[in-house]
């Protein structure tokens, strides 16, 4: 269950762009590792973005490269153009 939202924030369900490391196993346990692995890449994208303040939760990966967070919606408009990131959909409030 996610945390109450702060003010300002909304949930967001982001789906990470492929990486040129492959995966290291086969299956569904080792797809949501690598999720992961690439959500943890989406806090050093915020970090370099200078908007890791906005990134309020990350939830737990899925194994089909998807990771729900709560952010600002600044934040989300900087992802757009990341390489880090394939797509943002906004989560039903």
């Amino acid at each position: 269950m996610p945390p109450p939202k702060p003010a300002g924030t909304r949930r967001y369900l982001i789906t990470l762009a492929a990486t040129e490391t492959p995966s290291t196993g086969r299956g569904l346990a080792a797809a949501a590792a690598d999720t992961a692995r690439r959500a943890r890449g989406l806090q050093a994208e915020a970090e370099r973005l200078g908007l890791a303040d906005h990134l309020v939760w990350i939830g737990p990966p899925t194994a089909f490269g998807m990771v729900p967070v709560a952010c600002s919606a600044e934040l989300v408009e900087a992802l757009r153009t990341s390489p880090v990131v394939a797509r943002i959909e906004a989560e039903a409030d």
